[in-house]
């Protein structure tokens, strides 16, 4: 009973190790008690300097990202995908220009993309300035900070 015990415990503690939010690369879950929703905006994204060289945010200040699974004018981060890297929406009324423009969701729903990479916010970004999600690994491809 104490072996199953310990070997249970010692194949929780590997698991734990090899994805999630920490240390690692590979993200999997958002921390507790983060997140943010997905955002919507009849503008598109400013220009800040992320990470040292210009990068795209929301209105608001938060890192926007590509995916690097995403097909040209296609997002291919939905489900569970998109409750971590939430889509930059585009609202109602929306106008492209300057290299953004509007793609339809699987969904219905509608987002922001520039130069036809779809544009998503991270829910590890808690604060306006923050590029958690930089070269980070998930649903077979890379998030990386959205560039001009």
């Amino acid at each position: 009973m104490i072996y199953r015990l310990t070997a249970a415990m010692v194949a929780a503690l590997l698991l734990a190790s090899c994805g999630g939010y920490g240390g690692g690369r590979n993200y999997m879950a958002p921390p507790p008690g983060t997140g943010n929703a997905p955002v919507s905006s009849s503008t598109p994204a400013i220009t800040q300097t992320i990470l040292g060289s210009p990068g795209f945010a929301t209105p608001g200040g938060f890192t926007l990202y590509v995916f690097s699974a995403d097909g040209m004018n296609v997002s291919n981060c939905n489900g569970t995908c998109a409750s971590i890297w939430p889509p930059f929406m585009a609202s109602s009324g929306a106008q492209s220009g300057g290299g953004f423009s509007i793609i339809m969701r699987s969904d219905g729903s509608h987002q922001w993309t520039f130069k036809g990479h779809p544009l998503y916010t991270f829910s590890g970004d808690t604060a306006p300035g923050q590029a958690n999600g930089q070269n980070v690994a998930a649903s077979g491809g890379t998030f990386t900070v959205a560039r001009p």
